[in-house]
């Protein structure tokens, strides 16, 4: 199984993934790249910046989400 299919099905699960959550459950370790050839293969996404804690503070990452369809329920 590809990176992108292990993305792809990681989200479909979830419902959502971040870079913290792909390198951890998943080793992925680009979560971008597979995000943009997954945007190539026509999948569409939306995307939410959330603030994580760390040990100096805080930091930004992006939580990647399919967007719905139109028609589905």
């Amino acid at each position: 199984m590809s990176q992108n299919d292990l993305v792809l099905d990681y989200i479909k699960q979830f419902n959502c993934i971040t870079s913290l959550e792909a390198i951890k459950e998943l080793g992925v370790t680009r979560l971008a790249s597979r995000i943009y050839d997954l945007k190539k293969e026509g999948h569409e996404f939306d995307t939410e910046d959330i603030k994580v804690n760390t040990r100096s503070g805080y930091t930004t990452v992006t939580k990647y989400k399919l967007k719905e369809k139109h028609g589905q329920n």
